[in-house]
């Protein structure tokens, strides 16, 4: 499934989990809920919940950058849940604006612009 042709349907969507693992990174990642005329149906894409849901893989990690600084170390979630504001994605190459927000603390929420350069890129589909 090319997830890139669903990008912009994670408008208000959330990331709510990274998996970063030597030079392999997993991003939980969950849109809004859709009206089913808005994906292919033949695809078989949508949740019970009528969303799209799964992990988007990202091999073979050369570059990460968060708010256009190069990131080094391992990258995680800061808080609970991310809501992403903006989500692109090309062959080698994935854009993320997530703002990271802290339900249970009166903490500010934070806003990372994530870039991630990898090898390979693809989209892992969980119906549940």
């Amino acid at each position: 499934m090319d997830i890139s042709q669903y990008a912009a349907l994670f408008h208000e969507g959330a990331l709510f989990g990274i998996n970063h693992k030597g030079s392999d990174i997993s991003l939980f990642l969950k849109s809004v809920d859709l009206d089913v005329s808005e994906v292919d149906e033949d695809e078989g894409v949508l949740t019970e919940a009528s969303n799209l849901k799964g992990q988007l893989h990202i091999a073979g990690v050369e570059k990460i950058e968060v708010n256009d600084k190069p990131f080094e170390g391992r990258i995680e979630q800061q808080y609970e849940t991310g809501r992403i504001f903006e989500f692109d994605v090309s062959t080698h190459t994935v854009h993320l604006l997530v703002e990271w927000i802290h339900y249970m603390r009166k903490e500010e929420d934070l806003f990372w612009k994530i870039s991630i350069t990898g090898k390979r890129i693809w989209w892992q589909n969980d119906l549940i």
